[in-house]
């Protein structure tokens, strides 16, 4: 049984470069799907999944609902595109800070 979906986006220098559904099942095994056949095979699981059952429902998140085609509008592909961008500038940015503050703390 699917536990979450979550969508994973990678940039590039020439914008975004590719897109993976990440699927956790209940036993904590996770599989990235990158494929057309994937994204189909996984929202037929959804679909299924969804109706009224004696389990748990899966969380899924509303980017992968949106990338799946089973949202109502493309914000928040856009918005978890543009959060995505920003955590990976600032994070690198950080990174970048971090390493320049500890080499003035290096004796010479």
């Amino acid at each position: 049984m699917i536990s979450t979906v979550r969508l994973l986006t990678y940039f590039s220098r020439s914008g975004v470069l590719e897109r993976v559904l990440l699927v956790r099942d209940v036993n904590g095994v996770c599989l990235g799907l990158k494929s057309a056949v994937g994204r189909a095979a996984l929202r037929r699981a959804l679909e299924r999944s969804l109706a009224p059952a004696p389990h748990p429902q899966p969380r899924v998140s509303r980017a992968a609902l949106v990338y799946l085609g089973m949202g109502s509008s493309r914000s928040p592909l856009v918005l978890h595109t543009v959060v995505s961008w920003l955590v990976m500038v600032f994070g690198t940015c950080g990174y970048i800070v971090t390493v320049l503050a500890l080499a003035d703390r290096v004796p010479k």
